[in-house]
């Protein structure tokens, strides 16, 4: 991580990983489609149910990464949640299927 914020901001206060903002976004939901490859490790190594919540509009935080591009992101969801890329958006289709288009 850049500067170890998010970190220390955790382990001080861990309840913040489930706290949303109006569109029922969480942490993993800003980081990955920002393609903040630190902090997405970080937060699947240490949170990993957060990459299993969905947000308002339907979508989890790998959808995000897809919609970004972030190649790198993607493959970190693999290796930390591999379920992730069996999760379907809100238009019912599977994270695997939107990856072949990267």
């Amino acid at each position: 991580m850049r500067d170890g914020t998010l970190k220390l901001l955790l382990e001080h206060l861990p309840e913040l990983i489930k706290s949303t903002d109006e569109k029922g976004w969480r942490p993993l939901s800003y980081a990955a489609p920002k393609g903040c490859l630190d902090e997405v490790t970080y937060l699947l190594t240490n949170f990993p149910k957060s990459a299993e919540k969905y947000d308002k509009d339907g979508y989890l935080p790998i959808h995000k990464a897809i919609g970004g591009g972030h190649v790198s992101i993607i493959k970190t969801f693999v290796k930390h949640c591999p379920q992730a890329l069996h999760h379907v958006d809100k238009k019912r289709s599977k994270c695997s299927s939107d990856c072949s288009q990267l």
